[in-house]
């Protein structure tokens, strides 16, 4: 489950969403991949947290995480195609 709440950066969150799903880039469940949330958390946390686990082990996974998504390409926003 997750929270949205709507600021200003939401409509880049779900563009970015939309276009990993339009790649086919998101799980069976319709998440980013691990390496993908690592670099979108940084980016979209003020506008939208995952639930589980606990923000602060999110945000620790991300920061580790982060450096190797960032050398594997991974972006935090990513443009809907055609838009």
């Amino acid at each position: 489950m997750q929270f949205f709440s709507p600021r200003v950066g939401i409509a880049a969150f779900f563009e970015t969403l939309f276009t990993l799903g339009q790649r086919g880039e998101l799980t069976a469940g319709g998440a980013p991949s691990l390496l993908q949330t690592a670099v979108m958390v940084p980016e979209f946390g003020n506008v939208i947290r995952l639930t589980t686990p606990p923000w602060p082990v999110v945000r620790a996974l991300c920061t580790v995480l982060r450096p190797l998504a960032r050398r594997r390409r991974y972006t935090a926003r990513l443009a809907f195609p055609g838009a």
